[in-house]
């Protein structure tokens, strides 16, 4: 499966973002039992451009084994030294999303994270490096719950040029 109603959408009055599905979205990506996975956007590698603020989709579906739930959502950007966790991307529900084939759990969250005007950034200085210039990766953290679970997820980023 793979979005249909797209993020881009609901940008009017904040401005223009960027689209490039085979780098930006990925639809798809199997989820496998109780321990933290991470995965990321661009799926290998790094993006060419960087990003600082935008929007982010999550969607997770497609639930099986015996009681499927989504137990936890970290979402972080990072420069490949320096990582910021973005709040709007911390799902921690105090009772776990079912996944059935009836129900499953969608998440979509502007993000902006600081960037350093030059150097190295830092935890520090809370800024993502400057001579990377921002965000070149962003990684989604779930974990699953029940006995045996998976799933699919499918993550799109928008971000704004």
């Amino acid at each position: 499966m793979t979005l249909n109603i797209r993020t881009d959408r609901i940008f009017p009055g904040m401005g223009q973002t960027l689209r490039n599905d085979p780098v930006l979205l990925i639809a798809g990506i199997a989820l496998s039992g109780t321990g933290q996975q991470s995965n990321t956007i661009p799926a290998s590698g790094s993006l060419a451009l960087t990003t600082t603020c935008g929007r982010i989709r999550c969607k997770i579906y497609n639930g099986s084994g015996t009681s499927p739930t989504v137990v936890d959502l970290v979402v972080t950007a990072g420069d490949g030294t320096n990582a910021v966790t973005i709040a709007q991307g911390l799902f921690h529900p105090n009772a776990a999303v079912t996944l059935s084939a009836t129900s499953w759990f969608e998440a979509e969250f502007e993000y902006i994270v600081d960037t350093a005007a030059s150097g190295a950034g830092g935890g520090a200085s809370g800024q993502l490096s400057g001579t990377v210039g921002g965000a070149n990766v962003i990684t989604f953290k779930t974990t699953l719950g029940g006995t045996s679970p998976a799933a699919s997820m499918d993550v799109e980023l928008c971000p704004l040029i």
